[in-house]
C-alpha cells in the first residue's frame, strides 16, 4: 500500500523523480507503463514446467493488480475511480 513513509506508489511513473524530464521531454508519462507478461521476451517455446510457471506468475500478477485497483478505487485519489452502479 502506497502512502506509508518510505513507500512508493507502484502506478506512478518513475520519471516523477526527475522533474526536468517531465518538463521538457516529448514523451512525458503520468503513469508507469504496465509490465510485460511472464516469459514475454523468451524467443523459444517454453517447456511444460516453464509454461506452468509463467501461468502461475501471470495469475499472481493479475490478482495483485486487481487488489491494487480496488484499493485505489476505494481511496478515490488515483487513476481508478469506483463508479456507482
Amino acid at each position: 500500500m502506497a502512502g506509508r513513509a518510505g513507500e512508493q506508489d507502484p502506478h506512478k511513473c518513475p520519471h516523477d523523480r526527475n522533474p526536468m524530464i517531465q518538463q521538457v521531454s516529448k514523451h512525458r508519462q503520468i503513469w508507469a507503463p504496465s509490465e510485460k507478461p511472464p516469459g514475454f521476451w523468451n524467443s523459444h517455446f517454453p517447456t511444460e514446467e516453464e509454461a506452468q510457471k509463467y501461468r502461475e506468475e501471470g495469475e499472481r500478477r493479475q490478482a495483485e493488480m486487481t487488489r491494487q485497483v480496488a484499493e485505489e478505487a476505494a481511496r478515490g485519489d488515483g487513476r481508478w475511480i469506483k463508479r456507482d452502479t
